[in-house]
């Protein structure tokens, strides 16, 4: 799925990157994808996978970062990632820029075969 994710944004223009991926300080605004966690539903039924699209934006164009957020959520708007929960987050020196969180989840039916 982490691929199906990257690929959309991608898709969508968006210069995205795996953790630890991207490197120096932010000179222009990008993505990183990441899966973070997988629960199963109250039901038992099925698996919710959540991923975060890490935004960052450097530290002179604050409007990048609304700019790209956007993107990330049109471009996935219409597949089977849905919006869970937006983020802001410090900047650090780390890497120079905002950062904006964004959380998307998928659902997946639990199948479970009789031996």
């Amino acid at each position: 799925m982490i691929k199906k994710l990257f690929s959309y944004l991608k898709s969508a223009g968006i210069d995205v990157y795996l953790p630890a991926k991207k490197s120096g300080k932010c000179t222009t605004a990008y993505a990183v994808v990441k899966e973070e966690k997988s629960e199963m539903s109250l039901t038992g039924k099925s698996v919710f996978t959540y991923f975060s699209v890490t935004v960052i934006a450097p530290l002179e164009n604050y409007n990048s970062l609304e700019e790209i957020c956007s993107k990330v959520k049109c471009a996935l708007k219409n597949t089977s990632f849905k919006f869970y929960e937006s983020n802001d987050a410090e900047s650090g020196d780390d890497f120079g820029g905002y950062k904006r969180i964004l959380t998307y989840r998928t659902l997946k039916s639990a199948s479970c075969t009789k031996l």
